[in-house]
């Protein structure tokens, strides 16, 4: 199987943190963050693509799809926090030539009061890493 998760988790920590000293990122589900900004990013699909088997057995690619949600939580001026910090997700991604799917405010059902933003990456991964 074809996995590079940790290399793709790292890199939005590295530029969200970057810009947010006091974010949090995770690739693991926390219902209850300690410090905002929160971003969870999970690999949602690793699919094999059917025309890409070596003859002698393996895959060469893979369809790699990847959601991240920002939450905020401040008092005023959550959603432009959100948007920021997206920003700084959605560059990391597309540098590693992910394509962004969707990207949409979304209720958070845990905390009204938390600001919430999904956003949904895809692309075909081969067994090389490229930048």
């Amino acid at each position: 199987m074809i996995d590079f998760e940790n290399v793709f988790v790292d890199a939005v920590r590295t530029a969200v943190t970057k810009k947010f000293p006091k974010a949090t990122v995770v690739s693991e589900f926390v219902p209850k963050p300690s410090s905002f900004p929160h971003v969870y990013i999970r690999e949602t699909d690793n699919a094999s693509e059917a025309l890409s088997f070596r003859v002698t057995g393996g895959e060469t690619n893979a369809r790699l799809s990847y959601t991240v949600d920002v939450f905020s939580n401040k008092k005023s001026g959550k959603k432009s926090e959100c948007k920021a910090v997206m920003a700084a997700v959605d560059e990391t991604m597309q540098g590693y030539h992910f394509q962004r799917t969707f990207c949409n405010p979304f209720p958070n059902e845990n905390d009204a009061s938390i600001y919430r933003m999904v956003a949904r990456y895809s692309k075909l991964q081969s067994t090389k890493m490229e930048v």
